[in-house]
């Protein structure tokens, strides 16, 4: 495999204690990344949003296998690595197909994001972690998209919730605070307990207030986020008939079946469309023999 991951493979460094730190070679990355298709493939240990027990033990076992000397461990290395992987594909991913995407393409010879200078510099104005990815390859993109690509759609859409969910936490924390100032008024006098009352009410409806706009204005912008994924699945299937005619000595028939298959998976929409002309041939011939 050739080409860097996050900034060549062969000088990434996992964080750990002591003796959990491991420097991943890009040998090991590509077996490691070549394990997750298999494990993806058995269709034994792949959940809606991550992978189910017993992946690791998969994974290690594999690893075994294909580096014997490695002496690759699922935790803390594997579990660590795929972290990283993850993070670097769902950032690569948000630029090439995320809500701001608009300007950038996909260069699938050289596994490159590409873009003009000036898309660069207002998506880092918003995104400047980003920056690395304007010469970094990532030549397991098409692989990682199988992997983690269904569970991207949706993580933006997750992770605006967990911010609302401890939004209404801390909002019901301060609303029961509120609830207790206006308890232990009663115990003062009559005039200054009304006008206590009459504050923290007014308070509490401003705080309820100003809640509710942020929590509306979160889940305004989860839901857009949402639906711009949506949007861009949809807009793929409308370009998928123009994309298989392309395909030299496909028939009526083999072009309806292959377009069902890819439709209803958005696996291999994703691995489709990131794939360059000539592979395309070959997957579409893949899909037929039913090998994938």
């Amino acid at each position: 495999m050739a080409g860097d991951m996050e900034s060549n493979n062969s000088s990434v460094l996992e964080r750990g204690a002591g003796k959990n730190k491991r420097k991943w070679t890009e040998e090991e990355d590509e077996k490691l990344v070549e394990a997750l298709m298999e494990l993806v493939n058995t269709g034994k240990f792949k959940a809606d949003n991550g992978f189910k027990p017993g992946y690791l033990t998969f994974l290690e076992s594999s690893l075994q296998t294909k580096l014997p000397t490695a002496r690759i461990k699922g935790k803390p290395h594997i579990e660590s690595r795929m972290k990283t992987l993850k993070k670097d594909f769902s950032a690569v991913y948000d630029i090439s197909y995320g809500a701001n995407s608009s300007g950038f393409g996909w260069n699938a010879e050289d596994n490159v994001v590409t873009a003009p200078r000036d898309v660069w510099v207002q998506y880092l104005k918003v995104h400047p972690g980003a920056a690395k990815w304007q010469n970094t390859a990532m030549p397991s993109f098409k692989e990682l998209s199988v992997i983690f690509g269904k569970d991207r759609a949706t993580g933006n859409m997750a992770e605006n919730l967990e911010d609302v969910v401890e939004e209404l936490n801390t909002e019901a924390a301060d609303e029961l605070s509120l609830q207790e100032d206006l308890q232990r008024s009663t115990h003062s006098d009559e005039s200054t307990s009304k006008k206590r009352k009459k504050g923290n009410v007014e308070s509490l409806l401003e705080a309820v207030y100003a809640a509710s706009d942020r929590i509306a204005n979160q889940f305004e912008a989860s839901t857009k986020l949402l639906i711009a994924a949506e949007e861009d699945m949809m807009q793929k299937k409308k370009q998928l008939n123009d994309e298989l005619s392309k395909i030299p000595n496909l028939t009526v028939l083999q072009k309806l079946q292959v377009a069902k298959k890819i439709a209803k998976d958005e696996d291999l929409m994703i691995l489709f469309f990131a794939a360059p002309a000539e592979e395309k041939i070959i997957f579409v011939h893949a899909v037929l023999d039913n090998q994938i």
